[in-house]
């Protein structure tokens, strides 16, 4: 009898325990940061977007945290922005950390160093890629413009309201990181871009009295102060010259491509035609 009822209760006992077990998983979740509008240099206007790989489970992920970039209209790929930190991959001018930056779930952040694990596909593996171990509650922080900016921007050629964000770990792509639930790797939020066709002096390639300015197709025109509201438009482009119209007032400008102009006076105005065009007023 007494065998029996020990049967019985570990009958009811071991699912209980084996359901726990396999409930005992790491889930990762995405939390983004307050999109910045970067500097303007050049077509296109790129945006800044910070975030989080919080581990929301009840059990420690170590991995390299694959990424995917979302983005509205546009190509969406994968990148793996820890080896930043880690030095396999390098931005101009910055020192490799070999550390990540951590944040508790108390709100306190510290760096790890990074470590190795090692990546299961299907036609090989990767013995050694760069890692950390996030705890219940920690998240990787991917904050720092002058670091992860490489890999945080987005980029737009025309105004528009956009969908920008990230996956972790997305399971069409990667699927490398074992989790309890992989339906909630994605963050996202709209974002309203203007894309101006002209950049304002002074920065490190303008003076404070230029302009550089272009236009996505013929009889489009741009109002810059020059220094007062000045009309530019474009009538003619062809691979050695370009025409203008400024302020209704028709100007050739000769160049060879988008390599190198020569520069043209017009009253208190000087252009340049070649990649896109410049202006310098007095």
């Amino acid at each position: 009898m007494g065998s029996k009822k020990y049967f019985l209760l570990l009958s009811i006992i071991l699912p209980i325990m084996l359901s726990l077990v396999v409930a005992a998983q790491g889930d990762l979740v995405v939390e983004l940061g307050e999109p910045e509008l970067l500097p303007k240099d050049g077509y296109s206007e790129s945006v800044f977007l910070p975030y989080k790989i919080r581990n929301i489970g009840d059990e420690p992920i170590t991995s390299r945290f694959p990424i995917k970039m979302l983005q509205s209209g546009a190509r969406e790929g994968i990148g793996y922005p820890l080896y930043l930190y880690s030095g396999e991959m390098k931005t101009v001018g910055v020192e490799p950390l070999h550390k990540a930056f951590i944040e508790k779930a108390d709100g306190t952040t510290y760096w790890q160093e990074i470590g190795t694990t090692s990546i299961q596909f299907d036609n090989g593996i990767i013995p050694a890629a760069p890692a950390v171990t996030l705890q219940p509650g920690e998240a990787l922080l991917f904050t720092d413009k002058d670091v992860v900016g490489a890999l945080n921007t987005f980029s737009f050629q025309n105004s528009g309201v956009y969908t920008i964000g990230y996956e972790v770990d997305p399971p069409t792509n990667t699927n490398e990181i074992k989790e309890k639930n992989d339906d909630n790797n994605a963050a996202s939020l709209e974002y309203n871009i203007t894309v101006k066709n002209y950049i304002k002096g002074p920065n490190e390639y303008l003076a404070a009295n230029e302009y550089w300015f272009y236009f996505n197709e013929i009889n489009d025109c741009v109002s810059l102060d020059l220094p007062n509201p000045t009309e530019i438009c474009l009538i003619d482009w062809n691979s050695f010259t370009s025409t203008i119209s400024v302020d209704g007032t028709e100007i050739k400008l000769w160049h060879f491509f988008e390599l190198w102009g020569y520069s043209k006076k017009h009253n208190n105005l000087e252009f340049v035609s070649a990649d896109g065009f410049k202006v310098t007023y007095t």
